[in-house]
Parts: C-alpha cells; structure tokens; sequence
C-alpha cells in the first residue's frame, strides 16, 4: 500500500574510472634492458599474428589504442546528451514501455517490450531482467528501446483455469481469437498454445472439422474447428500466427493456469537508440502495480532504515582528459535512514560496478529531505518537491558540492501488521565538472 512519496534534487556525478584497453603493434620487441642474450627480442611469425604490448596478438583480438579511446569519447558525448533529454512530466516507463519523448518524431511510444534471455543478476534481492523492442520500422527510421528492470515480483501462482481467464458463464469453451483474453475470449497469437497436431512452420490444412486434445497455457483440453471447407493453421518456429475456421478450446475440468503477481515495484534505467546511437536515456521507479489506499507517512512514529539496490545509466565526457571518458550502466547498494518522527529521509548509494565488471569508490549522498504529503487525490498520494538535493564523491571522501535532486515513495505491505513502511524506492540525478560527469538512477530497498 502506498503510503507517501518524496522527491529531491538530482545528484551530480562525477568521477571517472577508465576501463583497461588493449594496446600495441608491432613484430620484435627486446625485453632486456641490458643488451645481453639472456632475454631475446620476441617474434611473432605465425600468420595473422602481431606483437602488442610485449606479447603475441591475433589480428582479430587486437585493440588499437587510440581508436578505442576515440570510440569511448564518441560513446559518453552520446550518451552524456541523451541523459540530458527529459521525458515529458508524468511520464511512466515501465518494463515493457517507454512513452513517447519530448519530440515523437525521434521519440515515439516504444511498448509491448519484451523479455530478453540475457542473465541479469538480481541486485540486493530485487530480481532482475532486460527488455528491448522497436517502432516496428526499418532502416534508419528504426528506433529501440531497451528497459533494465528491478522487481520484488512475487513469483507466479497456479490458480484455476478460469480465475486467469474469464469464462462465460455456462459455458464451458473460449474463442479463440487475434484480438485478447478475456470474457471467453482466448488469444492464438501467442506461444501458450501447444498440441502435436498443429503445424510447427507453414501452414497446414485440418479439414472441415477439426478435433484433438492440447493444452493452453499448461492446461489439458480439447481444440475443435468447424469450417465450410478448410480449417487451417499457420506456424513460425512452434508458435502459432495464424488460424482460419471457428476455433474453441475446451479446459479439462480442474485444470490450472500460472497467474503473475499483480503488485510489486520495480525500478531501472532505460534507453531509446537510433540510427546513430541514443536519443534519450534515464532511470525510473513505479509502484504502478500497488494500488491499496495510501497513507499519510508523516503520521508515522518511529524511524526505520532501508536497505536494497540501485541502477541507472552515467557517462564521464571531458574534452580536457578524454583518456578518462567512459559511459554506460551501473549497480550499487542503497541505504535510506527515515526518522518518522521528524519526517525526515535521507541516503547513501556505493559500492558501483560500472558496466558489470569495474568496481569503483563512487558515493551518492541523497541530502536529507522532508518527508511530506501535500495531500491525496484520486487515491494516489500527491508530491510536494521539497528541493532535496544530492552530492558525489569519486573517492568516497571528497564530496563535491550540493546539487542534483532525488525523489522517493513508500509503500507498505497491505498484510503487514504495522503502520511503518516496508519498502521504499526512487530516482536520482547527479553531476560534476561542471557537466563532465552525469548520472540519472533509480533505488529500490526493503525495511531491515
């Protein structure tokens, strides 16, 4: 149940930490300092071989030093400016969608993303997972856009048949159809239908009635077709596209469906890329999916401290040092310390890893901040922006000056016995150098 929300200013990032490159050519190299035989010069003669960097390098692995600077330069200024392109207010990205952009012809509504079969690890016990989809065009007018999400998604339960999908009363088939799943309605163009005698590629002819037993969606039944001439059925890769004729499908009694949890929260980054690279890229956390009635956090007594995750996107772009230039996604760990009884929050994100692999001393303090509620509209909690503000360190000492902002929201578990929330999550902003180091990120964390 949701319970209050807090924003506060974006934090400014700063800081870079250079990935390792791969270096050199060449074919000879004298190892010894001394002009003696005891270390010969190495030799690389074996073809498509180069030496680099005092070793023997395939042609296929090499780096060559100054391209792949050039190329992390190119890399942050791009991204550096699409971090720098907000979404239109009360914008909500979610796992499966990024709405449209401040210009639509460049950023238009990319949905119905889907899950992807890359392994992302779960990030403080919020489950992970990547999505990606398009614009369904081609060509330079295609655009993606990519979702990394964090959820405490319960896993899915197995419920009866009919608690999924909506039968029609006294009766006992769905349709099955192109258009959804609901009020009797069965959708085909899904990969929840299954039965060895449909088609696996192509399309094949059944006849005029057609009937055999299948499953949808893990459940046994009967599929039947009646047709003037020619039930038929099409299939790409064991997945159902099309069906001609009246199609029904007939549950076995008792049979069950999965059903995914309905409430969770989740947060994450997300970019949206054209022909020549981001257009637009951010953070976002939503408990869109909780719905119970919200209370005022401010009549809360006590404090409570939070612990969980973070992730987002930041990009290092200093045209002073570019050997320094860097840019891509981050995890860390979130700490939040409310203190009810003052109405007050305030955090700490650390302990980075840069693109899943460079572990770095970056620290984000999320500045105190009052914990308000304006008041509650439409059943959701309405925000008041109390002007919180963020700062960066690069070393873990030195913090640079305040700014940035940062939001946050409660939720509390609707079983719970307590009045004190149980999870909090939110989004930050940060930058230093004047606007060489930005990052845009989102939190998510559990009452200890």
């Amino acid at each position: 149940m949701r319970i209050s929300r807090l924003m506060m200013p974006a934090v400014t990032l700063a800081g870079a930490l250079a990935l390792a490159g791969c270096g050199g050519s060449g074919t000879t190299a004298d190892t010894d300092d001394d002009d003696d035989d005891d270390n010969p010069p190495i030799t690389c003669t074996a073809p498509g071989v180069k030496l680099a960097d005092g070793k023997c390098v395939r042609d296929e692995d090499y780096v060559d030093p100054e391209a792949a600077s050039k190329e992390r330069t190119a890399d942050a200024t791009a991204l550096m400016k699409a971090l720098g392109v907000n979404l239109p207010s009360g914008s909500n990205v979610t796992a499966t969608s990024i709405p449209v952009g401040s210009d639509a012809s460049t950023s238009p509504v990319i949905s119905d993303l889907k899950k992807t079969s890359a392994t992302v690890a779960a990030l403080a016990g919020w489950q992970g997972a990547h999505y990606e989809g398009d614009n369904g065009k081609t060509g330079d007018d295609k655009i993606t856009g990519e979702v990394r999400a964090y959820s405490n998604k319960a896993a899915a339960e197995q419920v009866s048949f009919g608690d999924v999908y909506t039968p029609i009363a006294d009766q006992a088939y769905y349709t099955l159809s192109a258009g959804g799943s609901e009020n009797g309605f069965l959708a085909w163009n899904s990969d929840k239908i299954a039965g060895s005698d449909f088609p696996t590629n192509g399309t094949e002819e059944l006849g005029p009635v057609v009937k055999f037993t299948g499953t949808y969606d893990g459940a046994s039944g009967t599929y039947t077709c009646t047709h003037a001439t020619n039930c038929t059925a099409t299939a790409d890769g064991g997945k159902i596209t099309g069906l001609s004729g009246a199609w029904r499908f007939t549950p076995t009694a008792s049979q069950t469906a999965s059903k995914a949890a309905e409430k969770y929260l989740e947060f994450g980054w997300w970019v949206r890329k054209g022909k020549d690279g981001p257009i637009d890229a951010g953070a976002f956390a939503n408990g869109a999916k909780v719905s119970e009635d919200p209370e005022n956090a401010t009549s809360v007594i006590g404090s409570a401290t939070y612990k969980g995750g973070a992730a987002g996107k930041f990009a290092i772009s200093n045209p002073a040092r570019p050997q320094n230039d860097n840019s891509g996604h981050f995890t860390a760990d979130a700490t939040l310390e409310a203190n009810f009884t003052k109405d007050m929050l305030k955090g700490t994100i650390n302990n980075f890893t840069l693109n899943d692999t460079v572990k770095g001393d970056w620290v984000v303090s999320l500045e105190e901040s009052t914990i308000a509620v304006a008041g509650i509209v439409g059943g959701e909690t309405s925000i008041t922006d109390r002007g919180s503000e963020t700062r960066w360190s690069l070393d873990g000492t030195n913090f640079g000056a305040k700014g940035g902002d940062w939001q946050a929201s409660f939720y509390e578990d609707e079983d719970d016995d307590n009045n004190i929330p149980d999870s909090v999550i939110g989004t930050f902003e940060a930058g230093l150098g004047g606007g060489t180091h930005h990052m845009e990120g989102a939190f998510g964390a559990s009452q200890e």
